[in-house]
This record gives C-alpha cells, sequence and structure tokens, in this order.
C-alpha cells in the first residue's frame, strides 16, 4: 500500500503523510521523506484553506505528529501596548484638534549638534 495523506501539516507548511505501517511522514522539496515530523496547520473543507493549531484544536491531533507541551505559541506581552496609546492619542486631537505626542514630552533624541549653524552642507570628495 503507498502512503496517504492527512490533513496536517508541519511548520514549513508541508504535507504529513501516512505510511502503510502507521508512521507519519512528510517530504523535502526534494522528495526525500523526514520522520518525526509535527504538525502545526490542519487544511479544512473543500479549499484546503490552512488553520493554525491551537491549543484546544490541538488535542484532537495524532499523538505522534501532537506538538509537546513546551511548543505553545505564546502571546505576545507588548500586545496591544502602543496601539491604545497611539489611538488615544488620535481620539485627542479628533476632539481639540490639536497633537500631543503619545510617548510624553521629552521622548525624542536630542540632536548631537544642537545650537549648531545648520547652513550648506559640505560637497562629497569623489
Amino acid at each position: 500500500m503507498s502512503a496517504t495523506a492527512t490533513t496536517y501539516m508541519n511548520s514549513k507548511m508541508r504535507r504529513i503523510f501516512q505510511s502503510s505501517k502507521g508512521k507519519f511522514f512528510a517530504k523535502t522539496a526534494e522528495g526525500k521523506k523526514i520522520y518525526g515530523v509535527k504538525a502545526m496547520y490542519r487544511t479544512t473543507g473543500r479549499t484546503g484553506a490552512r488553520k493554525v493549531l491551537t491549543d484546544k484544536a490541538n488535542a484532537s491531533v495524532p499523538t505522534p505528529i501532537r506538538r509537546g507541551a513546551g511548543v505553545r505559541r505564546k502571546v505576545r506581552s507588548n500586545k496591544g501596548g502602543m496601539h491604545e496609546m497611539m489611538n488615544e492619542a488620535r481620539g485627542f486631537q479628533m476632539i481639540f484638534g490639536g497633537r500631543r505626542n503619545p510617548l510624553g514630552a521629552g521622548v525624542r533624541k536630542v540632536r548631537k549638534n544642537k545650537g549648531m549653524k545648520r547652513g550648506p552642507r559640505a560637497a562629497k570628495a569623489m
């Protein structure tokens, strides 16, 4: 019997196959088999749309290709931080018609040549 394709893909979006003996493998670009693969995506429906396997969906994946507990995707620690500040500043502009630095006063770096005359630049030597 030949290998059958599963609905799972590894992190490089390569289809995971199951051999007639039950072993899971993926194929490289050269066509070589790679064993010990882990499922990262699942294709769904007729369209074959790819979805990332979440912790909840990972429970339905066969054990040999299931990702381990230490490989979970972390939530970003800075999620929404800067965007919230920028949105707040936009709201301030809309209400009062002015501009406000969302990072606070004095955050911009002071120029090294502050106070110097900023005349014409010297021509580059060729």
